[in-house]
């Protein structure tokens, strides 16, 4: 499949640029992508099918910082091995441990609390937040994408993120309350 992907990048430099980078996460996102299909078969067509939609944004995508690029393809073949076993109407998993990773892996987030117990139970809250809420959350509070990227991202109208964003951050705030 890689020389597929390459074969996508007009410079020998973009093309070796992303044979570096897919031989860096592909493993990492077979592992999430088995994690959810508990299929080799279906973890391969989410993997596959979360680099096309890497390369449809080839662009944007390259334009981040490498430690988001990394986090994000994670992120979108978790939602294509979703979206798959929902096509085969079998029961998805919730947050598993690489989607954890994900968040362990933005050093952002880990500079904005001095506490580190304050940092686990924020965690504790994203992960117990529903899945499509949880999804629009990480991309838009941990890795910094946009309404209209995160949109873009998982084919969703700007409203619908909108909504998800809202509803995950009452919920948010519902935990926090419930809480304190």
């Amino acid at each position: 499949m890689l020389i597929l992907y390459v074969s996508m990048f007009n410079s020998e430099s973009d093309r070796q640029n992303f044979a570096d980078f897919y031989q860096r996460v592909k493993l990492r996102c077979f592992h999430v992508a088995i994690g959810i299909t508990k299929d080799k078969g279906l973890a391969e067509d989410a993997l596959h099918n979360g680099f096309e939609k890497l390369l449809s944004i080839k662009e944007s995508f390259f334009a981040l910082p490498c430690n988001k690029q990394e986090s994000l393809i994670v992120v979108i073949v978790k939602n294509k091995a979703i979206d798959l076993m929902r096509k085969e109407k079998k029961t998805t998993v919730g947050l598993d441990e690489a989607a954890e990773e994900v968040i362990a892996d933005d050093s952002d987030i880990v500079m904005d609390y001095e506490n580190n117990e304050s940092f686990e139970r924020l965690v504790g809250y994203i992960k117990a937040l529903p899945e499509i809420y949880q999804i629009v959350f990480e991309l838009k509070y941990l890795h910094g994408f946009s309404i209209s990227e995160i949109a873009g991202l998982l084919d969703l109208s700007k409203n619908t993120v909108t909504v998800r964003l809202n509803r995950a951050r009452n919920k948010l705030i519902e935990m926090i309350r419930g809480d304190i």
